[in-house]
């Protein structure tokens, strides 16, 4: 992603997502507002963007975005060593071989006993879902024991 900045964004852009990528980046575990984040960035250099809503909207979601990648990258590369399937596109970036997780590009949930997902982080941005994906944490009916 941050490849993509680069190449299509102005440098000055370019370098204020990165740099805001890696502060909330150092600090992953911790709640923070990426609105916030972006505009107290631009204050340290005497913009002010929040009334800049479609810059800010996007800049959030680039962000967003980016972040989301991080962190199912991290939480991928820590199942690698379980017997798991990781589904979905945009996976190329990990390297499953001779490790026990597999990955199938299909994105057919309904073979997936369970579904981690990543909610935002901004307030400003808000993306709805389908509801196969709505809950973070999905049970799959198998494994309620029914007895």
């Amino acid at each position: 992603m941050i490849a993509y900045w680069r190449e299509a964004l102005p440098p000055a852009v370019s370098r204020a997502l990165e740099a805001v990528g890696e502060e909330v980046c150092a600090a992953l575990d911790e709640a923070r507002d990426l609105a916030v984040a972006l505009d107290a960035h631009f204050a340290t250099r005497a913009l002010d963007i929040s009334g800049c809503g479609r810059l800010r909207h996007f800049l959030n979601a680039q962000l967003d975005d980016y972040l989301r990648r991080v962190k199912s990258t991290l939480i991928a590369r820590s199942l690698l060593d379980l017997p798991v399937t990781i589904r979905g596109v945009n996976w190329e970036h990990v390297d499953f071989r001779g490790r026990r997780a597999v990955h199938d590009p299909d994105s057919d949930y309904t073979a997936t006993r369970s579904l981690l997902d990543a909610p935002r982080r901004s307030s400003t941005c808000r993306r709805i879902r389908t509801a196969a994906r709505t809950i973070a944490f999905c049970v799959h009916r198998a494994d309620i024991p029914l007895s």
